[in-house]
């Protein structure tokens, strides 16, 4: 997986004669997806209101002109760049009505620059980073998912836009790079495509979508199946979200194969925000801190239960919020601090209840059930059980079972942890607790030789191999 780094500079302006600068509205987004000779393609995204633009008088005509230079630079060079000219035209540049421009590029891997011909005294500065993809071919793989305003036919396309980058083939899909959904007029819109899916599931692939809040606690999910009649499948997704409140949401597609007991799978999400003017957050009385300190559960939990608490919330404490829990020389002191710590990870602090805190408890319900071994309960404390709590459920899970030659472990796959990580377990002791031996997520375990010394030496080593390099 290679990292690139994308830059986007833009020139904008109001009038030529402002006198003064002012950082005005772009909105981009940007996709991977599959092409010819084993190339990936990325798709960049952008969107700006007509009127951010000043107009000038060209051959009886009143249009702006927006210069745009895209660069897509990794840590050792420039991969690609490309520069084009959006023309905006305007019959009367005093009419009030604003029109959203939206255009989209094709890259072979690439930052941008956008200048206003007319006036660059007001500008825009963003940055962001991609990674990108590897389409495999002996892998159920998919792009990743476009957010779009619409998506139509061919034959519905002709006469409703001009700009045929917007085609996928069978639909024209039109992006909608802010991400943001007006839940009582539109549908939550996204466009994918699914690689090898004739050849891997010829019966067919099922597919399942949820939304989830800001904690990732899903609130709505449906699902369907997809013909496997090519090898490459898009996927088309039209949510009504007329119902849902204004808010974060995440959205997840999980594509699945074969449709009765499921040998592989792969999803992809993708964060949104959803305005909806006639469903308002169920509003709560607001409390002072000390009036709701005394009407929550922390006010009243034991001492031995603070300390217990602690060490459940510790797992996800910043360095910060561990040293001042040292300071703390009273149980009362610490009751507090337990309640402003859950407060303040709270996703929505209108309701009385914290989805937050309340999907971490699933997640240490879920380590104890299935994490325990010999005379440890506490599946929580395992290995497997910190990194559930740390990153909740991972996206794909390869389980290999003992061998003559090999110990069981098991591979935890987050594609949505720092661009996708991994996470390797071993039960080097053969009691059932799956050690970490090695993960590429940042400030984990990391050690390229645990098949060497984990899995194929002889118990003895093996078991010598783990004394030595635990606590390391």
């Amino acid at each position: 997986m290679k990292k690139f780094i994308i830059l986007c500079i833009i020139g904008l302006s109001i009038t030529a004669t402002s006198g003064f600068s002012k950082f005005l509205k772009l909105d981009i987004e940007g996709a991977f997806f599959k092409a010819d000779n084993n190339k990936v393609a990325w798709e960049f995204y952008y969107s700006f209101p007509d009127t951010a633009l000043s107009y000038a008088n060209k051959s009886g005509s009143v249009e702006a002109e927006l210069l745009l230079t895209l660069v897509i630079r990794s840590s050792v060079k420039v991969e690609d760049s490309l520069s084009w000219i959006v023309v905006v035209p305007k019959s009367d540049k005093s009419y009030p009505k604003v029109n959203n421009m939206v255009g989209q590029k094709t890259f072979f891997l690439n930052r941008g620059h956008a200048v206003d011909i007319n006036d660059s005294t007001t500008h825009y500065v963003s940055s962001f980073t991609i990674l990108s993809r590897n389409f495999v071919k002996n892998k159920l793989s998919v792009s990743d998912f476009e957010p779009a305003q619409a998506i139509v036919s061919e034959d519905d396309w002709k006469g409703r836009f001009s700009d045929p980058s917007f085609s996928k083939g069978a639909v024209y899909v039109v992006p909608n790079p802010s991400l943001t959904y007006i839940a009582d007029l539109e549908h939550l819109l996204f466009y994918s495509e699914i690689y090898n899916a004739k050849s891997l599931a010829p019966d067919g692939i099922t597919a399942t979508y949820s939304l989830m809040d800001a904690t990732r606690n899903e609130i709505m999910a449906t699902s369907k199946t997809i013909s496997s009649n090519y090898d490459e499948k898009f996927d088309v997704v039209d949510l009504p979200v007329d119902s849902v409140p204004t808010g974060l949401y995440y959205f997840k597609g999980t594509y699945s194969y074969p449709h009765d007991n499921p040998i592989d799978s792969v999803s992809i999400i993708k964060r949104i925000y959803l305005l909806n003017a006639k469903v308002k957050p169920k509003l709560k009385t607001n409390f002072s801190e000390n009036v709701s300190f005394e009407k929550s559960e922390f006010s009243v939990i034991t001492d031995d239960q603070v300390t217990l608490e602690f060490e459940k919330a510790k797992l996800i404490a910043s360095d910060l919020e561990i040293a001042r829990w040292k300071l703390l020389g009273t149980f009362e002191a610490k009751r507090r601090f337990l309640f402003v710590f859950w407060k303040d990870r709270d996703p929505d602090t209108t309701t009385v209840f914290n989805e937050f805190l309340h999907e971490y408890r699933e997640r240490i319900k879920f380590a104890d059930q299935n994490f325990a071994f010999g005379k440890m309960r506490d599946g929580w404390r395992s290995d497997r059980g910190r990194v559930i709590l740390r990153y909740g459920k991972p996206s794909l899970k390869e389980v290999a079972k003992y061998e003559t030659d090999k110990n069981p472990y098991e591979q935890w796959t987050y594609d949505n942890v720092q661009g996708g990580v991994d996470f390797y377990f071993v039960d080097i002791l053969g009691n059932g607790n799956f050690a970490l031996v090695h993960s590429t997520a940042q400030n984990e375990v990391r050690n390229e030789n645990w098949q060497e010394q984990y899995l194929y030496r002889s118990k003895q080593n093996r078991f010598q191999n783990y004394q030595n390099n635990i606590g390391k």
